[in-house]
Order: structure tokens, then C-alpha cells, then sequence
């Protein structure tokens, strides 16, 4: 069925190789660069200039990509999600509810909304992936039950900090090597080796 912002309308895609869902929108890179499609109504559709893109995250109302140049932003500005800040050779990024996280050669930045401290990532020693919560599309919610939150791989722990609703910032112990990680609106979950005891042989 045919959703009310246009999220199902998908354009001609070229080769798509990557693809992310925001709040109300969703933005895919393939052989001709970046297409957006859904809810424009702060912009996150207008694509700026991007020169071979290799990254693309959708947040709530917001788009971040990384091109050879750095990252970039469009939409929504009314929490400074679009002021990416000085990132040393970004690998990764992850548009969240009002905030983006950026993981760059020296460790793992955020920017925009600080409201539940989902800016202030803590002491990380060798980080290798980030994930920021993101609204559910079409969802409403209220208060601090909001997708204020992130999550970290580093050092063969998974690290979260931000809103901590229904413990969503509280890893579970006892997860090796875990290899990726990713929040949504009120939990994460993770790809990790299980504790010998938690493995059935016959």
C-alpha cells in the first residue's frame, strides 16, 4: 500500500548499493549518486551537490552523506543537526532523532540535539562502528521516550550513552567480539559471539 508522505513511491535506482529509512523518508546511493524519496517538508529530499558518495544515513528530518569531500547534511536544522563539525577521515555515520553521530580516525563525534546527552560520548579506546536511534516513520511520542541514544563497538564491547529509556543504553554483559551494532527508537541490538554456556552442543 502506498504510505501517506510518499515513503513507498521509490524512484528509478541505477545499481543500488545503499539504502537508509528515516522518520518519513528514505535516501538510497546508486550508479548516479544520491536519491531521497518521502516527507520533504524540512528539505530532506534536497540533495546537495555530493561528490562520489559512499555513506548515507536518514535521520527524523534530516540526510547526512559522506563524500570524498567529508560529510554533509540537508533538512532540518533546528537542533544543529547540520553542523557537522572538523571529522579527520569519517568512515562511518549514523543520523539519529535531531543529533548524528560520525565515527573519524580518532574517535566517535556527535552533533545537534543534546537533550537526553546523546552528544556526550564517553571515553572510547578504539572504536570501530556507531549507531544512532532514529524515530520510528510515522511514530509519535512524547517527552524523553524518545530515540536519544547511541550505541558503540569499541574494543570488543558494546558501549551506549544518551536517554537510557527502558534500559536501552545498558548492554548486555557478556558479548564477545561483537562486529556490528544497531539502535533503534527504544532498544539495540547487536551481532556477537554467544558465552560458551549459552551454546547447546549434543
Amino acid at each position: 500500500p502506498e504510505l501517506p508522505l510518499g515513503q513507498s513511491n521509490i524512484p528509478v535506482l541505477a545499481n543500488p548499493v545503499k539504502l537508509s529509512v528515516g522518520l518519513g523518508h528514505a535516501c538510497a546511493i546508486d550508479d548516479e549518486g544520491v536519491k531521497c524519496w518521502g516527507d520533504n517538508s524540512s528539505g530532506q529530499l534536497d540533495v546537495p551537490d555530493l561528490f562520489f558518495p559512499s555513506v548515507i544515513s536518514a535521520g527524523d528530518n534530516f540526510t547526512c552523506a559522506l563524500d570524498a569531500n567529508g560529510v554533509k547534511c540537508w533538512g532540518d536544522n533546528s537542533s544543529g543537526q547540520l553542523d557537522v563539525p572538523d571529522l579527520f577521515f569519517p568512515s562511518v555515520i549514523s543520523a539519529g532523532d535531531n543529533f548524528t553521530c560520525a565515527l573519524d580516525a580518532n574517535d566517535v563525534k556527535c552533533w545537534g540535539d543534546n537533550s537526553s546527552g546523546q552528544l556526550a560520548v564517553p571515553d572510547l579506546t578504539n572504536p570501530t562502528q556507531v549507531s544512532s536511534g532514529v524515530g520510528g516513520a510515522g511514530g509519535t511520542f512524547s517527552g524523553s521516550a524518545n530515540a536519544f541514544f547511541s550505541c558503540a563497538i569499541d574494543d570488543g564491547e558494546i558501549e551506549c550513552w544518551g536517554s537510557n529509556n527502558w534500559g536501552k543504553t545498558e548492554a548486555p554483559p557478556m558479548m564477545f567480539n561483537p562486529t556490528d551494532v544497531s539502535a533503534g527508537r527504544e532498544h539495540a541490538c547487536a551481532v556477537a559471539t554467544l558465552p560458551l554456556e549459552d551454546i547447546n552442543l549434543p
